[in-house]
């Protein structure tokens, strides 16, 4: 039984108790409260002086009495009435108010603890008998019926008041002596009033129907939602047993029967990673950094492999065993999942294994090209050497030689670290193809340098001669250009690139800003 169905229950079981707390609901509204007023009269039927006589009436008594006269009572308790306009007023708790339906001849007393500690009996309803007429074969006016009838408000004041001096003998015991009229006789028995000359012979009173009933139903319908809850939660219950039996049921059979290929496949997988473990040895550099988390989840997968060996044949005995049957069938679960990861690891071994062998093949044709690549260099070094005698090409033949001993690094540990070679072939590559380019630009640096840029110093040097004094900053712009010059000249015989991209551009400058000046 879910939330929602414990949900529906209870809103059915409101709906249920909502009329019958509606009866007892439906209530006029309280009268305001005024200070030193004794006698309200929420029917308008009363006149002043009645209502100053038992005003006088009620200040007569040693506790404060308040009395409130209502009509159309019939649809809910005088008691509950009184008691929530007693704490809507906030009275204080030696105060006793009295609710008087004129419509029933009855009257809801409420009372404070202090004053209700002191009773020995506090009726919730007491009923008032008709008031004697003087005549009775002279019917009496409404006004004067009803104030008659009403006129037995203090004897009943008078009754509760005597309690006050009594003591009480015991919850069984009953009244002792009798009390006098048929106010007394009513009062005791707590019922309602029948006929102008019977009498009451009960003693104890009656409870109002209007507050039983709602507590009743409620205490019938709680118990009927907690049968309900008792039974959906056994029904849930025991569904839930079912299912979990069922189910075991069901694992005991499977494993059973599919023991024996359970350890076949686990004996397969173990023998199919063992055989892949030796390809993943030897490697070095990045390629075996790369396969070390690889390679150790494999060792791991063995270990747990062997473990489900050694146990596999007491597990497969102690599924017969009714009370060692659930952990028997969480190994063998656990072992289904374990033959998945261990497939699923030796077919990422093969994968690796593969990818591992098609980054080899890919180095051996990169290997390829960049070693016909260096060929070619070396035949353009030659070329160069040949139609121009007075490169040396020194430096440009010492970074040749370096890039050669790389590439033969390089084929040697495409087997050891394929994964890290990838690399450092594009590299070598890109080197060749820049070394090649540079050597190709020399000799024209050289036409460049020992003919028209030759031709400009030597014009400049005449000019500085020709001058009858020459500025000490031309002198030194003059000696410094002449300085780099000649170590550019060395620079570009040698092929050293980088004396050259280092003064080109600042011998080009200072040449240009002398020959300006001169």
């Amino acid at each position: 039984m879910n939330v929602k169905h414990l949900l529906i229950l209870l809103s059915l079981f409101l709906l249920l108790l909502s009329p019958a707390q509606a009866a007892v609901e439906r209530m006029p509204p309280f009268p305001a409260y005024q200070e030193g007023i004794w006698a309200y009269d929420a029917t308008g039927l009363l006149d002043q002086a009645y209502l100053n006589r038992t005003t006088a009436s009620l200040r007569a008594y040693p506790f404060p009495v308040r009395a409130v006269y209502l009509d159309g009572t019939s649809s809910f308790s005088l008691s509950l009435y009184a008691r929530r306009l007693f704490e809507a007023w906030r009275l204080p708790e030696d105060t006793m108010l009295l609710v008087v339906a004129t419509d029933r001849r009855k009257i809801g007393v409420h009372m404070g603890t202090e004053l209700k500690a002191q009773l020995r009996d506090v009726p919730q309803e007491i009923p008032l008998p008709p008031a004697p007429s003087a005549n009775p074969e002279q019917p009496e006016a409404p006004q004067e019926a009803l104030e008659n009838h009403l006129d037995l408000l203090p004897q009943v004041v008078d009754q509760l008041s005597q309690s006050l001096s009594e003591a009480p003998a015991s919850e069984k015991e009953t009244a002792s002596q009798p009390l006098q009229g048929r106010v007394s006789d009513d009062l005791v028995s707590g019922d309602e009033f029948m006929s102008e000359d019977s009498a009451r012979t009960s003693t104890q009173p009656r409870a109002s129907r209007s507050q039983a009933i709602p507590w009743m139903s409620l205490a019938l319908m709680a118990g009927a939602l907690g049968l309900l809850l008792l039974l959906g939660a056994g029904a849930w219950w025991g569904w839930r047993y079912g299912r979990r039996w069922r189910h075991d049921r069901h694992m005991v059979e499977k494993y059973t029967l599919e023991g024996q290929a359970a350890l076949q496949d686990l004996e397969r997988l173990y023998n199919q990673i063992e055989a892949v473990m030796p390809d993943f040895h030897g490697y070095q550099g990045e390629t075996q950094k790369k396969l070390q988390m690889f390679f150790k989840a494999l060792l791991s997968l063995q270990e747990d492999l062997d473990g489900f060996f050694d146990a596999f044949d007491e597990q497969l005995q102690l599924l017969a065993n009714p009370r060692a049957r659930a952990d028997a069938i969480g190994f063998f679960t656990d072992l289904e999942n374990k033959l998945e990861e261990a497939q699923s690891t030796y077919d990422q071994a093969l994968v690796v294994l593969g990818n591992l062998r098609d980054i080899e093949q890919n180095n051996s044709t990169l290997l390829t090209a960049v070693r016909a690549r260096q060929q070619a260099v070396q035949v353009e070094l030659q070329e160069i050497r040949k139609l121009h005698p007075a490169l040396r090409l020194a430096r440009v033949q010492q970074a040749f030689q370096g890039y050669q001993n790389d590439l033969r690094r390089l084929e040697k540990s495409n087997s050891a670290d394929p994964m890290g070679l990838d690399k450092q072939l594009k590299q070598l590559q890109k080197q060749l193809n820049t070394l090649e380019r540079d050597a190709k630009s020399l000799p024209h640096l050289w036409e460049q340098f020992h003919k028209d840029i030759k031709q400009r110093m030597q014009t400049v040097t005449q000019r500085a001669k020709n001058r009858a004094s020459l500025p000490a900053h031309l002198n030194q712009s003059l000696n410094e250009v002449q300085r780099l010059y000649k170590l550019l000249t060395v620079a570009i015989e040698a092929g050293d690139m980088r004396q050259l991209d280092t003064y080109n551009s600042t011998f080009t400058q200072k040449l240009q800003t002398l020959e300006a000046e001169l």
